[in-house]
């Protein structure tokens, strides 16, 4: 391992990145352990500094890269956030032999729904076995073909769940059966994401009733056919954590696996509540070494998921960093750093659903 200083100036000189961190993005990089809420606004490098601090928790803090799990939104950002890694690293292991042994390769770095499959399968976790896993078009089909909601031409029902149907043309008439299928996707999807009490849909009579019924014969389908998609994915994982196997994860094994004692979120604020619940259990032991980037003005998920209110959920703390690649963007882009000193010991989620305010 190496000293702080030591680690930034070579990560500073042209083996590395080739610039320094601003004094604010230094120190986010350096906050000790404890949740970490970063916003940022675009061009700021709110990345560099996640993965420059994922770098020096192996590399300063001797944290073993099996214990840190580093998360974005898409596949591409994910590619990016390793390479990076790889590069400053190598420059790292250039300077300093004594770091030939750290291997990023042990990271668990990815999308959350890749993570989430790794790691179920991993673990052998019972209720995700002999499961493939739906993409989005997959689950398109298999609505198409195994769910009774597609068959389902009532016009009133689709004109009360009209926001969930695309270009849909003549309302004279109910919109096709691949049409409904795709509004399917976003109904189950929204039910499952934004943590909907199917019970309380059934209670309130009508067309929620009718969608929780078709809701459950679709879930029951997914079980019949060993079939899962990303959202049940998720559920899925949040149940996992819950049992031993899951803690098995959180603490570690004597001798075989190290403790997860490490999340980094890029992108937060495109996450959804199942997604804020899943990061807050898997953060759930002390310290709480959970630290999210995000920017609510630059949500861009919505239409897959994603809740900008995620942000919203973490809650201000006094220390607050102005950081900005320029000085005058600081207020206008809401540039700036905020780091949480306490945490909530409830992993649940007291936002409501923006569809179904009353049923979440």
């Amino acid at each position: 391992m190496i000293s702080i200083d030591a680690f930034h100036e070579i990560l500073d000189s042209e083996k590395g990145r080739g610039y320094p961190l601003n004094d604010s993005q230094r120190k986010a990089v350096d906050h000790p352990t404890g949740p970490l809420w970063l916003i940022a606004g675009p061009g700021s490098g709110k990345s560099e500094v996640l993965v420059t601090r994922t770098l020096r928790l192996l590399c300063v803090d001797g944290v073993d890269p099996r214990s840190v799990m580093l998360t974005t939104f898409t596949v591409k950002a994910a590619r990016n956030l390793e390479d990076r890694l790889a590069t400053y690293l190598s420059g790292l292991q250039h300077h300093e032999p004594s770091l030939a042994a750290v291997d990023i390769s042990d990271l668990r770095i990815g999308t959350i729904h890749s993570l989430c499959n790794d790691i179920l399968q991993e673990y052998r976790y019972p209720g995700y076995q002999n499961v493939r896993l739906l993409d989005q078009v997959e689950q398109h089909l298999f609505l198409y073909l195994h769910a009774d909601i597609t068959n389902h031409d009532d016009l009133a029902f689709w004109e009360f769940f009209e926001y969930a149907v695309s270009d849909w043309r003549s309302k004279d008439y109910a919109p096709g059966k691949w049409k409904r299928a795709k509004a399917a996707t976003v109904l189950f999807n929204h039910i499952v994401e934004d943590m909907v009490d199917v019970s309380a849909m059934r209670g309130a009579g009508g067309h929620w009733a009718t969608l929780a019924d078709l809701y459950d014969q679709y879930v029951a389908m997914l079980k019949a056919k060993y079939r899962c998609d990303w959202a049940h994915l998720q559920a899925r994982f949040v149940e996992f954590i819950q049992e031993p196997s899951g803690r098995q994860l959180l603490g570690g094994v004597a001798g075989k696996t190290p403790p997860l004692t490490h999340i980094l979120v890029d992108e937060y604020q495109d996450s959804n509540p199942i997604q804020e619940r899943l990061y807050l259990s898997l953060a759930s032991q002390a310290p709480h070494n959970l630290t999210v980037v995000g920017d609510d003005d630059q949500a861009l998920y919505r239409f897959r998921g994603g809740d900008s209110g995620g942000d919203g959920q973490l809650r201000q703390r006094p220390a607050r960093l102005c950081w900005a690649s320029t000085p005058h963007l600081c207020n206008s882009s809401r540039t700036i750093v905020l780091t949480r000193t306490s945490w909530s010991s409830s992993t649940g989620t007291s936002r409501p659903s923006r569809r179904w305010p009353d049923l979440a």
